[in-house]
């Protein structure tokens, strides 16, 4: 009955929003403005893009193919939930990420490497990828200075939104971060045990966020749009997103440490 099931919602969802090849991928983010060479972090959707042939593998060889063998690709693969539920264990190398589909695919994908940080680790391939996540253990707050959030910024990054919205930006945390916001961060730090790439388990502390207060970042698409920060087009059958990284970081900035309720709901 299961299998019925799912094989209904697939045909469902063929007949609804039809079905997109890695190539047809890779051509709608060419033309949505996607560089070769570049720097890519992807916060994604995988149902948002109706039914592609291949998966959330054929989405990841979709990206890499985008911004080719010089470009590097970088996805989140947080893993936050399992603090909240009591869990303060994270292995590099097996803890699953949280954040969908084509983030885990990416992940366990060979030649992938992922930073070691027990709630907002990312994955990355490609040239730039060791530098943007080694160290990531070692910085004081999840997002903030030091980690590849921050990196990101300064290596000029682009950032898709892959079927999702401005409210999944990671990077907004580090300019919360940077902008020192005092809701940000619990005050006081925890225990992981952290397990690195070689199987060595280390305790250490870490801050985490805190929850709330609720935030509205996708109410920020306007003002992006109008500084030519943020260019919108359809990739498959979603509609995404792609942001320039450091003028966003500096324009939200900016206007976070004028108005500190900024990005909030």
């Amino acid at each position: 009955m299961r299998s019925l099931k799912r094989t209904a919602k697939l045909f469902t969802r063929v007949a609804s929003q039809g079905w997109v090849t890695a190539d047809g991928i890779t051509g709608n983010l060419r033309a949505l403005g996607v560089r070769s060479g570049t720097t890519l972090l992807v916060h994604s959707s995988l149902s948002s893009l109706g039914f592609v042939v291949g998966g959330a593998e054929a989405v990841v060889r979709a990206l890499l193919s985008a911004i080719g063998p010089d470009g590097t690709l970088v996805l989140p693969t947080h893993t936050w939930d399992r603090s909240g539920r009591g869990d303060f264990t994270f292995d590099v190398r097996h803890t699953p990420s949280c954040v969908g589909a084509i983030t885990e695919a990416f992940r366990t994908m060979s030649g992938v490497t992922r930073s070691l940080h027990p709630t907002h680790s990312v994955a990355a391939i490609g040239p730039g990828a060791i530098s943007l996540t080694e160290a990531h253990e070692l910085s004081t707050t999840p997002c903030g200075e030091g980690t590849p959030y921050t990196k990101l910024i300064q290596e000029q990054a682009q950032i898709l939104f892959l079927g999702t919205t401005l409210d999944q930006n990671t990077i907004y945390h580090s300019l919360e971060s940077l902008a020192q916001m005092p809701y940000l961060m619990r005050h006081d730090d925890e225990s992981f045990t952290t397990t690195d790439w070689i199987g060595t388990t280390r305790v250490a502390r870490f801050r985490r966020h805190q929850r709330g207060p609720d935030r509205n970042f996708a109410a920020t698409q306007g003002v992006l749009e109008a500084h030519a920060i943020l260019r919108k087009g359809r990739v498959a059958a979603s509609d995404s997103l792609l942001v320039e990284c450091a003028p966003m970081a500096g324009l939200v900035l900016e206007l976070l440490r004028k108005n500190p309720r900024y990005l909030l709901q």
